[in-house]
This record gives C-alpha cells, sequence and structure tokens, in this order.
C-alpha cells in the first residue's frame, strides 16, 4: 500500500504527503511516484515542483534528496512545533 497527495495548481504544485506502508518501504515506491508525478505536470509545463518535510524526519529529507529537490526556506513550527525545511525542485 501506497499513497501520494499533490497540490497540482499550475502555479506552484505541491507534494503534500507520500506514505508507503512500513513493510514495502525502500523498495523504491515512493521515489516512483514522485517520479510519476514529475511526469505528469512536465507534460502540463510546469517547471518546479515544492514540499515541505519535518525538520526531524531525516529519512524523507534522504528520499527528497535523493530525488534532486534541494531546501529553499524554513517554516518554523510548522508541524506542532517542529520546523518545516521547503524544499523544491526544478523539473
Amino acid at each position: 500500500m501506497a499513497l501520494l497527495c499533490t497540490e497540482l495548481s499550475l502555479m506552484r504544485p505541491k507534494i503534500i504527503t507520500i506514505g508507503v506502508n512500513p513493510e514495502k518501504r525502500r523498495l523504491g515506491i515512493a521515489s516512483a511516484m514522485i517520479g510519476i508525478i514529475e511526469k505528469t505536470i512536465k507534460n502540463q509545463g510546469v517547471k518546479k515542483i515544492f514540499l515541505e518535510v519535518a525538520s526531524n524526519n531525516i529519512a524523507a529529507q534522504k528520499l527528497y534528496e535523493n530525488a534532486g529537490f534541494l531546501p529553499v526556506g524554513l517554516r518554523p513550527k510548522y508541524y506542532d512545533g517542529v520546523d518545516a525545511i521547503l524544499m523544491s525542485k526544478d523539473i
């Protein structure tokens, strides 16, 4: 089982959340979902995608960095007192 939730506005598309069943993690499922959404929005002429990730979620940060996302900002105390790292990727 896996879940990908996005906001697909043409002005600022955003990955809201990605979830993969713990038993199915580290099999490339999340990376594949990121690739699918990137291809989808690229075909619509979008050139950049955004997301926020909790500063204490190291596994997710590594996933996004490996997918080519770069940190571009910080949202203090965005997740119940935990800072969010704003990331983006040119596609």
